[in-house]
């Protein structure tokens, strides 16, 4: 199993730091040396990403900062407790209901997550942002444990790996690049739970198209004419 996430994780660095491989033809203005950063936080930038604390409901915390731990991943992953989508950033969440009554807990579009240092490789990873909205229900007085799925913004950083860690308190990001973008796949059939069963292959790649456009607002700000011509082909949600 360890080599299953290990794998899984190599490959979403290979999609974090180079989109070569989707033979996506370059923009007229946009050839030459891309820019860096778009934005504090995106890219090659160590800025802290800008936006709003996202506070989470009455009565719910998180138990631990959020993690990247091979044991939460494969439990999730027997339980279909995955959530959200991305090829680059992934880690486990669990939330604590102190409520006498269920919890509908909404992540936002923009929502990004931050990484801390990891003391073991001296460097920090991937920030994770979430494109669109995932919803997790906590029953009363309870523990609901999920692997959340996120897409990097930085080129220059390591994917998620094992110890890996993200603050508590996320960020909703203003990047009105992200906004856009958001907005135009809220309909789109993207996130694990929109999947009945696992996407196929020919699922996974068209998905993989949403991780260029991530990385085209990552370095431009907004997603180029090339990608979108991707973006379009997206199944809607049923």
């Amino acid at each position: 199993m360890h080599r299953i996430i290990y794998f899984l994780l190599f490959t979403s660095l290979l999609a974090c730091t180079s989109h070569d491989q989707q033979n996506i033809p370059p923009d007229p203005d946009t050839e030459g040396t891309p820019p860096e950063s778009s934005a504090p936080g995106f890219g090659t930038s160590k800025s802290r990403p800008e936006g709003t604390s996202f506070a989470f409901p009455t009565g719910i915390i998180l138990v631990q900062k959020p993690r990247t731990d091979d044991e939460c991943w494969s439990e999730a992953k027997e339980h279909k407790k995955m959530k959200g989508a991305g090829d680059g950033v992934g880690f486990c969440l669990a939330f604590s209901n102190s409520n006498a009554y269920s919890v509908r807990i909404e992540l936002p579009p923009g929502l990004i997550w931050v990484a801390e240092r990891n003391e073991v490789y001296q460097d920090i990873p991937q920030n994770g942002i979430i494109i669109k909205m995932v919803t997790v229900l906590v029953p009363a007085r309870s523990v609901e444990t999920i692997w959340l799925h996120a897409y990097c913004i930085n080129v220059d950083r390591s994917s998620s790996r094992s110890g890996d860690t993200y603050e508590h308190q996320p960020i909703v990001s203003n990047h009105p690049g992200i906004k856009a973008l958001a907005q135009f796949l809220a309909t789109k059939k993207i996130n694990e739970e929109d999947f009945s069963t696992e996407p196929t292959d020919a699922e996974r790649q068209q998905l993989a198209f949403v991780s260029v456009a991530v990385n085209d607002v990552e370095k431009y700000g907004k997603v180029q004419p090339s990608t979108q011509v991707y973006l379009d082909q997206l199944p809607n949600v049923k």
